[in-house]
Order: C-alpha cells, then sequence, then structure tokens
C-alpha cells in the first residue's frame, strides 16, 4: 500500500465521519489519498471570473477540475485550489 492510504481505508479501520463535515472535506475525502509524509496545501482565490481561472489552472498547468463551479476545486500536484467568484469590495 506504501505510505499513501485512501480515506476508504481510514473508514474500514474504524474511523467515523465527522457529524458535520464541509462540503470541501466531502469533495477531498471522495477524490484524494491521505499522505503520511510531506505536506498538503489548499489556496483560495476570490476572481472575477471563474471559467477563466479554471482554464489558466487546467489547461495552462495541468490541473484536474474536481468540482466545476461555486465554488471550484481543482487538484494540482499537492495542492487544492479553490476558485471562489468575486470582485472588489468597497472596502478593498
Amino acid at each position: 500500500m506504501g505510505n499513501d492510504r485512501k480515506c476508504d481505508d481510514l473508514h474500514a479501520d474504524g474511523i467515523t465521519e465527522a457529524p458535520h463535515k464541509s462540503e470541501f472535506m466531502k469533495v477531498l475525502e471522495a477524490t484524494i489519498e491521505v499522505a503520511h509524509e510531506g505536506f498538503f496545501a489548499t489556496h483560495f482565490f476570490t476572481v472575477r471570473d471563474q471559467e477563466k481561472s479554471k482554464d489558466f489552472y487546467v489547461r495552462i498547468l495541468g490541473g484536474k477540475v474536481i468540482k466545476p463551479e461555486n465554488p471550484c476545486y481543482i487538484k494540482l500536484a499537492n495542492t487544492w485550489i479553490i476558485l471562489n467568484s468575486g470582485g472588489p469590495t468597497p472596502d478593498k
């Protein structure tokens, strides 16, 4: 099995779900292996054009779309890119 285990393996070992998991955590568990070494990073970006940003991370950098929109989740190497729609606000 190596150093990586799927979340299903963890559940088989008796680890149960938390009662109030976020949507992100549900997507994460369904699509990624759990690393036992190294690190994992998540980058959250508020973008004006979600489609244009998604195209950049997928087509140019080679990411994989996990959830297409609102917010968009992209797996890229050992990172998650989360793209949330938005723009400038009066306080920024």
